[in-house]
């Protein structure tokens, strides 16, 4: 083999795997220190991030030293298209988005880890970033030995890093552990450590991806205090996750990102309920056209022929996940706040609305709708049929019919992020007029299941800014209850 080639095949075997190529070409991404003249401590001005795949390795070198035709490269993927935003003094942006959408490397890009492809990343003052738990760890190093070597990988001192070490070690609680070789440590330890070390060291900005899954929920309880006292000194925070009960408790923002694109910044809210809608429908929503007191639909709800949402609010019916559908064909699903606009975002007391149509394939009896209600532990908190109440239909259809559907909920339940199961069968017509006298199992003998959705939706019930102490409670549920007292005098 000639000898230019064999230092070719080197190069490619040993650099370019390894060096982000937008270093040697046209990246026109900028990074610069600030000046402290505002209380906006991050600026982000349009961001573009693409990542190019080759056929060879040996084609990704050419191509970095300016050697290859602008055909040459096999794909692009546009990560990041044009983000802006800024983070001010003191508060807690939270980013939101399904997987796969860009929010990690955006937060790279931020700190520092990747190099955008174009646009400016301002900061006034110190990053630092928790995007994984064990980064920078030696699993031979004992816990303490850990926080002096990343401690000082990150750029600080050794005084810094004395100074903040029993701080470290008292809120990770890990006992004689601190002291021990790492490798013994389970994934809790980990986080505890992990996190421990990144929220006591000293600086401005403070980045989190996803770092809440791990640990019990006594430490992530503690974490999130520590997040509030963060806030309260003026540092700055931006929060990746998908609990959304962090995002609307915590953030005083929201952006939600999708294909690389910011689809929406601002109330938290709002920013939720378009991400459920997004995961459902691949649709945006707007729930500020939505007017919760409008005593005129409120009033159409009770009527007999109840109203039904627009088209343009329903659920993309290729989501449901319909199983085991051979009598029925769902052919929309709705959930509504009081005014039929789609939202996924609720308080405690509010009535949530689900609408759904379906259609007769075959001859099945008496149709029955039902929607059950699971927490984030897929355990079911609420259920109800259409067969279980009086004002429902109690009359067979035959094929090709339709059936419209709405169930009322007043969601009476603890904050969360809950899912909604829709669930269709059949009973015999005659069943109907004895259920009065029969078991709950000779009941269910008699009905037949046909369709099951993989949850159908999902939202959330959180409070607002002013917290209204009657729909307060402990436990899942707020059930239907009064209390009494009195003064009673003493004998």
């Amino acid at each position: 083999m000639p000898f230019p080639l064999i230092i070719v095949g080197l190069c490619c075997n040993s650099i370019c795997i390894n060096l982000d190529w937008n270093l040697f070409t046209k990246a026109h991404g900028k990074r610069c220190q600030g000046y402290y003249m505002t209380d906006k401590l991050l600026e982000i001005q349009n961001i573009y991030k693409k990542f190019y795949l080759y056929s060879s390795r040996l084609r990704r070198l050419f191509n970095a030293l300016g050697l290859c035709s602008k055909g040459s490269k096999t794909q692009e993927i546009q990560a990041l298209k044009d983000i802006t935003f800024d983070l001010a003094k003191g508060e807690c942006l939270g980013i939101i988005g399904p997987n796969g959408a860009g929010k990690s490397t955006l937060l790279k890009i931020i700190s520092g880890c990747m190099v955008p492809t174009d646009g400016n990343v301002i900061q006034r003052g110190r990053i630092l970033s928790l995007l994984e738990l064990s980064a920078g760890f030696n699993l031979s190093l004992t816990g303490r030995e850990n926080i002096f070597q990343s401690g000082k990988l990150l750029g600080y001192s050794i005084e810094e890093l004395d100074r903040a070490i029993e701080s470290i070690e008292a809120f990770a609680d890990i006992g004689k552990f601190f002291d021990l070789p790492i490798k013994l440590y389970s994934s809790g330890m980990f986080a505890r450590l992990g996190f421990s070390m990144y929220s006591h060291l000293p600086c401005e900005i403070f980045i989190i991806d996803e770092t809440f899954a791990v640990g019990d929920i006594f430490f992530i309880q503690k974490c999130f205090l520590k997040l509030e006292d963060l806030m309260k000194q003026g540092q700055s925070i931006l929060l990746v996750t998908h609990d959304m009960n962090a995002i609307s408790k915590f953030c005083q923002r929201a952006m939600l990102i999708n294909e690389g694109a910011l689809e929406y910044i601002g109330d938290p809210k709002q920013a939720i309920s378009q991400y459920y809608h997004l995961e459902r429908s691949g649709k945006r929503v707007d729930d500020s056209k939505s007017n919760k007191n409008d005593p005129e639909l409120q009033e159409q709800i009770t009527q007999e022929m109840f109203p039904w949402p627009e088209t343009s609010e329903s659920c993309d019916m290729n989501s449901l996940g319909l199983r085991n559908a051979n009598y029925f064909k769902v052919i929309s699903f709705y959930c509504c706040d009081q005014n039929l606009k789609s939202c996924n975002s609720f308080h405690p007391g509010e009535k949530l609305l689900v609408f759904y149509e379906v259609e007769i394939v075959k001859f099945i009896g008496v149709p029955i709708g039902s929607i059950a209600i699971w927490n984030e532990k897929n355990i079911s908190i609420y259920g109800k049929s259409t067969y279980q109440t009086k004002e429902a239909n109690k009359k067979p259809l035959q094929s090709g019919q339709r059936l419209r559907f709405m169930h009322e909920i007043t969601l009476s339940i603890a904050e969360g992020v809950y899912t909604i199961e829709l669930g269709m069968a059949g009973i015999p017509e005659e069943t109907l007029g004895q259920l009065d006298v029969m078991s709950d199992e000779m009941v269910h003998s008699q009905i037949i299941p046909d369709a099951v959705t993989n949850k159908a939706t999902a939202f959330s019930v959180m409070f607002g800014s002013t917290r209204n102490i009657e729909n307060s409670h402990h436990g899942l549920v707020n059930l239907k209850s009064s209390i009494k007292t009195y003064i009673s005098n003493k004998e």
